[in-house]
């Protein structure tokens, strides 16, 4: 068995897409029993995708869009590596859902306190000018800091495996209670 690293070559031309855009549909390169593997998904979106594949030891592989015969335990080094860069990508949205879903709350507890966003309310911390905006601006710029270094103790204790994944709603619960003044 032979262990190839590939790409798509165009359907009709058979150029390979490293070449040329397949506009004729991009198909697998003719190599008599190609069998494939894994793509590098992770690399996605591209227009050069590179598969990894075998096939028997009497094909020949010298045809467009084979990019080199690889050895078992780089084909298997790549395959590793490449559910690593997946895991990572994915685990990279989930941070960011829930870094969204925490930006929202923290946007919209300083809006039903009469500011634009937290950005906003937060500016007023050192302005002394009116008493309740410097107020407000620093209740809600310590609120911020208390949330999101408990935000990221939670995805680091997900991460290292000491806790569950939560649902949103879950961790925007026990975000740390936002206390305001009191008006004078």
């Amino acid at each position: 068995m032979r262990y190839l690293k590939y790409t798509n070559v165009d359907s009709v031309t058979k150029i390979s897409v490293s070449n040329a855009p397949a506009s004729n549909g991009p198909v697998d390169p003719a190599v008599a029993g190609l069998e494939y593997g894994f793509v590098l998904e992770s690399l996605f979106p591209t227009s050069i995708p590179f598969y990894y594949g075998t096939c028997p030891d009497d094909s020949e592989i010298d045809v467009p869009g084979v990019i080199e015969e690889v050895t078992e335990a780089q084909y298997n080094s790549a395959r590793e590596q490449e559910a690593q860069d997946m895991a990572a990508k994915a685990l990279a949205g989930i941070k960011s859902v829930f870094e969204q879903a925490v930006q929202n709350k923290l946007d919209f507890a300083a809006q039903a306190a009469g500011y634009d966003s937290i950005a906003t309310a937060v500016s007023y911390a050192e302005e002394p000018a009116v008493a309740k905006f410097q107020n407000d601006g620093k209740a809600l710029r310590a609120w911020r800091s208390l949330v999101w270094q408990y935000v990221y103790q939670q995805l680091d204790a997900v991460l290292s495996g000491q806790r569950d994944q939560p649902l949103i709603k879950e961790l925007l619960d026990e975000l740390p209670v936002l206390t305001m003044p009191e008006a004078a």
